[in-house]
């Protein structure tokens, strides 16, 4: 809040910010997610890439950051979380001499969940040529907002489809059937929306057939496909990732903010 933005300086920012997001489309993961994440929410807010483009980029003036600091970094959309070997007062004391004058000036409204009906628009595919060894490939399909109530049920089932090593997509592709390094599967939650993927790495002359009998897999999942082990082990494993993320001060204060901001 006291900071002055000095020009010369944001200029050279703004120089390391386009070589991080010329970084990043050599990198065929970010390239990809990026690109997936476009293709499954087309026209809105969740279709840009977080880093910008560089014509926004370039294009950014050092009014439009005060602007955007003074019409978004209100009381009402802060939270403050410190953990640790701390004194409660002392702390409340401090975040009144630096935040206690702040006063929110506009009504900030919660944005609402994106209508899954009109993401997507059907299957599309787009390939992206690259100077890699490698073929990356993405499958992606709409999935509610991580305040839906589907949201625990679809991070049991991305776990067990492709979570960890012992997951059902895993041992088929890379075990048994040995067409890809690697798969997983996850469900990614976001205020808006959320995204259900499925991602691999392998060859480029093994991809046909790992799209077919990836496609009939899912096609044909049901229910009682998983056994009560299977279905225990993934519990397990989401369970074990949410106490380690607790593990240290910063996956602490980390988690107390999420659930204070989305689930309170």
């Amino acid at each position: 809040f006291g900071s002055s933005f000095e020009t010369e300086a944001f200029e050279s920012e703004k120089k390391v910010v386009l070589s991080e997001l010329e970084r990043g489309e050599d990198n065929p993961d970010s390239l990809l997610f990026k690109t997936v994440q476009g293709m499954t929410f087309p026209g809105t807010s969740y279709g840009w890439p977080v880093i910008g483009t560089r014509e926004s980029v370039s294009s950014l003036t050092r009014e439009d950051l005060v602007n955007y600091v003074s019409r978004l970094y209100q009381p009402q959309s802060m939270l403050l979380v410190v953990v640790g070997r701390i004194d409660p007062a002392q702390v409340v004391a401090e975040a009144e001499t630096l935040f206690g004058k702040l006063q929110n000036d506009r009504l900030i409204v919660p944005p609402t969940p994106f209508a899954l009906a009109g993401l997507g628009g059907g299957l599309s595919f787009k390939v992206k040529a690259g100077n890699w060894n490698k073929a990356y490939l993405s499958l992606a399909f709409p999935a509610p907002d991580l305040a839906s109530e589907k949201t625990a049920g679809l991070e049991v089932l991305t776990q067990l489809l492709g979570g960890d090593k012992t997951s059902r997509l895993y041992r088929r592709f890379k075990y048994t059937e040995r067409i890809v390094d690697e798969i997983w599967a996850a469900n990614v939650s976001l205020e808006r929306g959320g995204l259900i993927v499925v991602q691999a790495t392998l060859d480029a002359d093994k991809v046909r057939d790992f799209l077919a009998g990836l496609s009939a897999d899912l096609a044909g999942l049901k229910a009682t496909d998983f056994t009560a082990e299977e279905l225990d082990r993934a519990k397990l494993n989401l369970e074990d990732s949410l106490f380690r993320a607790k593990e240290t001060l910063s996956g602490l204060a980390s988690k107390i903010g999420y659930f204070q901001f989305f689930e309170n």
